[in-house]
């Protein structure tokens, strides 16, 4: 599955938007025993910049309510 988005970028306790656009890849990998891969790449990139490891009841993808100024999703590791 590939999605359209961009990212934010953490400075102490604030987030801020990355002003690139890219797109968030999750992929199955069967060979490492059921996990996801997640890669997020710049649209204009070859390579991906960012790349995790998800154990499918890892984590948690929610809505950010606090943002009012556009939709923020967060990918929580618990």
């Amino acid at each position: 599955m590939q999605i359209k988005v961009g990212k934010m970028l953490q400075q102490g306790k604030l987030l801020t938007a990355d002003p690139r656009s890219g797109i968030l890849s999750f992929c199955p990998k069967e060979e490492l025993e059921g996990m996801i891969q997640c890669t997020w790449q710049e649209c204009t990139a070859s390579l991906p910049e960012d790349e995790i490891y998800l154990l499918p009841d890892d984590c948690t993808f929610k809505r950010v309510q606090q943002c009012s100024t556009g939709r923020v999703y967060c990918l929580r590791f618990t």
